[in-house]
């Protein structure tokens, strides 16, 4: 697709918006050029190639509405063929709201720092 072709199509109930650039720009400055774009409460990321479970979206919604935060943060599931790899974030803790500065250190243990998959989550588009 070019930089025009927008396509937004219902995903479980809520509304994808997919679309790439007509140009590399690196998947920072895609995933800002489509938050421009957003118009939901909430933003979430997927890539070509994910899969979601059914009820997985309104699972992360009832998820930062019950818990009244700006973002939430799930563990995540890697396929190749047939062998299935369950990925953890690295905070243990669940259900909970963590204050980020707590949870970063000490730097020798990995800690949600070393988790960056965006697409690992559900954001509130207005957070603060």
């Amino acid at each position: 697709m070019d930089d025009t072709a927008r396509d937004r199509r219902r995903v479980g109930g809520a509304r994808a918006l997919a679309g790439a650039q007509s140009h590399a720009r690196g998947p920072g400055r895609r995933a800002q050029h489509r938050l421009k774009l957003a118009s939901g409460t909430y933003v979430t990321f997927m890539d070509g190639d994910d899969w979601l479970a059914p009820g997985y979206l309104s699972g992360l919604v009832a998820a930062i509405d019950g818990l009244g935060c700006d973002f939430v943060r799930t563990d995540h599931v890697q396929v190749e063929g047939r062998k299935r790899v369950v990925h953890r974030a690295p905070e243990a803790r669940r259900g909970l709201v963590l204050n980020p500065r707590e949870t970063i250190l000490p730097a020798d243990v990995r800690t949600m720092v070393d988790y960056p998959y965006a697409w690992a989550g559900i954001y509130r588009r207005h957070a603060g």
